[in-house]
């Protein structure tokens, strides 16, 4: 990928893949949880949690047992602006999948609580997939990830979802 690095890439994908930080998602999932909780969606707003938390804390696993070196130079894991000496693994992208995951439930919950149209609904799934494919990419670009890693971050993500839709039917929470 060296041949197409400029400046202006570079600074765009810094900023690219911070959508996939974990302190957006947390934030996100925080702020998302308070909107809800004030309209009185306590099953969804404990939910977004329970898929915001427990897909960070899967990739996590997935990346202890996998244990697969990254492509380039990075070997520690920085959240909220604090450098952690630990290792980290480069497969799954954990950016990828965090976006993933924000896209899905910003997505299923948007189309569960608010009417939109076709149309709507259908720019809702473009910008989500596109944001997701950037942040996907920008892992690859800035040398953190295989494509293996970010691809197959996708599928992981959609899967953990996938399971995450079937519990939410059965969260009993009496508020």
């Amino acid at each position: 990928m060296g041949e197409m690095k400029t400046e202006f890439l570079d600074s765009f994908m810094i900023y690219v893949t911070f959508l996939g930080a974990v302190e957006l998602s947390i934030i996100a999932a925080a702020l998302l949880s308070i909107l809800l909780v004030v309209y009185r969606k306590i099953k969804e707003a404990v939910w977004i949690n329970i898929v915001i938390i427990g897909g960070i804390a899967y990739n996590f696993i997935l990346k202890l047992f996998i244990n697969r070196e990254r492509p380039g130079e990075s070997k520690f894991i920085e959240a909220f602006g604090v450098n952690f000496e630990m290792a980290s693994y480069s497969f799954p992208s954990g950016h990828t999948m965090r976006i993933t995951l924000l896209m899905l439930v910003l997505t299923f919950l948007l189309f569960k609580l608010v009417p939109l149209q076709t149309k709507s609904k259908n720019w809702v799934l473009s910008i989500g997939g596109i944001l997701i494919l950037l942040v996907a990419f920008s892992r690859i670009y800035l040398n953190y990830h295989y494509i293996s890693d970010a691809a197959a971050s996708i599928l992981l993500g959609g899967i953990f979802f996938y399971f995450m839709t079937k519990i939410r039917p059965h969260l009993n929470l009496s508020v």
